[in-house]
């Protein structure tokens, strides 16, 4: 029993699955907008997984061969106010995930500021990234680099013009943005899953607490 009700791995997995797909279809344009909604996104699927999770340890001691044969034990345990599934929701209530990935960082829309943001922002990228490091931690500096190096490559795309070598460095701007985008995507997916862990481990104080 103690296996069965420890289990999360395969929910896990289909979070990691389903994060990778949102994360195809809402960061094709990688901006401050986009990563803010795929963060939203992200957490409401890790919240979905933890609450199939819960429902199915409920049921597995509700129903089938694990079902709580003891009838005071199964009310305390299927109550709906004091239950382990009401716990457990008020729980994923309390501590909604917080993935740690808004950076403001305004979007090159105004046709003036163009040139602005392709000269600066490819100088302050990794450089600006560096004292963000330094100063807060790597996560904060890398999502700020793919911001400022997304915007630039918006803007290198309309002055391709007046730019020697266009092809290869636009494939270089593609390729860094892919670099980053999937580092992105794989740390977010790293906190869902200690989100998920924590609520794994609450989930096992509760059912020892119901004797199970």
């Amino acid at each position: 029993m103690e296996n069965n009700k420890n289990n999360i791995s395969s929910h896990i997995e289909e979070m990691k699955r389903l994060v990778w797909e949102k994360a195809e279809s809402l960061l094709k344009d990688f901006t401050a907008d986009s990563l803010d909604y795929f963060e939203e996104k992200a957490s409401t699927i890790a919240v979905g997984v933890l609450e199939k999770y819960v429902f199915s340890i409920y049921d597995m001691f509700t129903t089938g061969d694990f079902a709580i044969k003891d009838l005071k034990q199964r009310e305390v345990f299927t109550n709906f106010r004091t239950g382990y599934q009401q716990k457990m929701l008020d729980w994923i209530e309390q501590n909604k995930p917080k993935i740690d990935l808004i950076v403001e960082i305004p979007s090159p829309q105004k046709e003036q500021s163009e040139k602005k943001w392709l000269f600066v922002t490819l100088g302050i990228g990794t450089a600006g990234a560096v004292g963000l490091a330094i100063g807060r931690c790597w996560w904060t500096a890398l999502v700020v680099e793919m911001v400022t190096l997304a915007a630039s490559y918006f803007v290198y795309k309309k002055e391709k013009g007046s730019i020697n070598n266009h092809e290869a460095k636009q494939r270089q701007f593609e390729c860094e943005l892919k670099t980053k985008k999937e580092t992105i995507v794989s740390e977010t997916i790293s906190q869902l899953e200690r989100w998920l862990r924590k609520g794994e481990e609450y989930s096992n104080e509760l059912l020892t607490s119901f004797n199970l």
